[in-house]
């Protein structure tokens, strides 16, 4: 029992590890992206607004909005290593930001 709770603790602490990492180089590659392409994604991806709620605010055009977006996410995959691209991706799913 307790070296199954040792190797559970240490997946977790590795899981978290990696977590951190990925986050780290996330933040670092939106720092990189255009200003409005880097807005946009912190108000939708982070904030979690909606596009609606994203055009209303910036006053733009909702298809801006996606335009952005998806120039964002271009961009971020050219700045990512494929597994924290991935990672990133998984969480927009997860919680329904795409």
């Amino acid at each position: 029992v307790y070296i199954a709770q040792q190797e559970q603790d240490q997946t977790s602490h590795l899981q978290e590890i990696v977590y951190a990492e990925a986050m780290a180089e996330l933040y670092e590659a939106i720092q990189k992206l255009p200003p409005k392409a880097r807005e946009i994604v912190q108000l939708t991806y982070l904030e979690g607004n909606s596009n609606q709620q994203v055009a209303d605010l910036l006053q733009i055009n909702i298809q801006t909005v996606k335009n952005q977006k998806l120039r964002a996410l271009s961009l971020l995959r050219q700045h990512l290593s494929r597994d924290s691209f991935h990672y990133f991706l998984s969480l927009i799913v997860v919680f329904g930001k795409i």
